[in-house]
């Protein structure tokens, strides 16, 4: 990606030069004069403490709501940031692992730090500190009664590309690690029609596969990992009003997205699935509207923000359309999503739906921070408006039952 001459390393990395709240200020033209925020405020861009006045880490996570509460969790980004040589060519800095964390909350607004519910173990291979274990999400499964977590797992060179499951018996944790695959080995998806998988096994069995890559040449990732299972990298669950659920991950070198079922305790995948094509897109971010699935998205720029985009479809398993910008308006600072990258759409316990987003900072990434906006519902397709500052207590207040929702007024500290 071109990179937008105002993403500055200034703008960019909010301790080495103008913070990037002030800079997003001067882009939309808005001057707060250090005015005091509300107390129940979300100010997109600033460090949000916890109940103990500790800085909430929880990056590129995703939200449950159960019981009265909702749980955010996310990664614990935390020591020193280095770029390792073998990621040098596309800037990949890294931090070491240290686990996933649990903030408790029933308002949105005030957490409570549940701790680290997944640890860093030297004992267990995908959990050591050199390891990557990134985007965690967390879903309840009402007949187990059983809380589940898959999260990205890989190398530090995301060379392995797989994706780990972990269960707990409370939504406070701990999680137990049971263990990471490449899903769906030796497994046609959906989208594959019968005529082209008959060619493919004839293409095997004939020691033929490179003129058939050759001929379905968007096709070469899949058809490489086939037999070892697809790669599994940036991942989004998504729980159905049947209660299916559903794992949504970056696959074939991040060329291709694929969703996934997972089994009736959302333990394992079914072998149903189905490769989605979006030109490179990661970060994938489910959710479910008015009847209608809906996926958000961002390009593959390594920790440089791009454009997040929104897609939709009739059935998880149906074809996909690309709607574009998630962000109204997309020239400026919404071309580049606000600096951010799309973690988790939380549906609320009152039929809105909150954007919970990733402001990554390459060169610190324990100073990374957090945009969160409402979803506006209104219009055809669900979309975000720029906010700083915005009262969560009329997200909350303000019921959309039907799936009907309206827009909400930015706060004026």
């Amino acid at each position: 990606m071109r990179v937008p001459s105002f993403l500055s390393v200034s703008s960019y990395c909010p301790r080495r030069g103008l913070p990037v709240a002030a800079a997003l200020a001067m882009l939309l033209g808005v001057v707060r004069a250090g005015a005091a925020s509300p107390p129940d405020a979300i100010d997109s861009g600033t460090v949000w403490f916890d109940r103990d006045g500790r800085p909430v880490n929880a990056h590129g996570g995703g939200m449950l709501f159960h019981d009265g509460t909702y749980y955010w969790y996310g990664e614990i980004k935390q020591g020193q940031t280095t770029l390792p040589d073998y990621n040098a060519s596309w800037g990949g800095t890294r931090v070491p692992f240290v686990g996933v964390s649990c903030y408790s909350s029933t308002d949105l607004v005030h957490w409570k730090s549940e701790g680290n519910v997944l640890p860093v173990d030297p004992v267990v291979n995908d959990l050591r500190s050199d390891r990557v274990v990134e985007r965690p999400k967390v879903v309840y499964n009402a007949k187990t009664g059983r809380f589940v977590m898959w999260v990205h797992i890989d190398s530090g060179d995301y060379k392995e590309a797989k994706t780990g499951v972990a269960v707990a018996s409370s939504a406070r944790g701990p999680f137990r690690y049971l263990g990471a695959i490449r899903p769906n080995a030796g497994v046609f998806p959906e989208d594959m029609p019968e005529p082209m998988r008959r060619e493919f096994e004839t293409a095997r069995q004939d020691n033929l596969m490179e003129a058939w890559v050759q001929k379905h040449p968007e096709w070469r990732t899949w058809a490489r990992d086939f037999s070892a299972g697809q790669m599994a990298r940036d991942t989004g669950l998504f729980v159905d009003d049947d209660g299916t659920a559903y794992q949504f991950y970056a696959s074939e070198e991040n060329a291709v997205l694929h969703v996934s079922r997972l089994s009736a305790d959302y333990l394992s995948h079914t072998g149903k699935y189905r490769r989605i094509t979006f030109d490179s897109r990661e970060a994938p971010t489910p959710f479910k509207w008015k009847g209608r699935y809906y996926l958000v998205t961002s390009g593959c720029t390594g920790w440089m923000p791009n454009s997040s985009r929104i897609h939709s479809a009739d059935a998880i398993f149906g074809e996909w359309k690309n709607h574009g910008s998630f962000f109204a308006g997309d020239t400026g600072a919404a071309s580049v999503s606000y600096l951010s990258q799309p973690a988790f759409v939380a549906a609320l316990d009152n039929h809105r739906l909150l954007f919970m987003a990733d402001r990554w900072n390459k060169d610190d990434l324990e100073d990374s921070r957090y945009v969160w906006l409402p979803v506006d519902g209104s219009s055809v397709i669900p979309c975000v408006e720029w906010r700083q500052v915005w009262a969560m207590r009329k997200l909350l207040s303000s019921s959309a039952p039907g799936g009907a929702a309206s827009k909400l007024s930015a706060v004026t500290p």
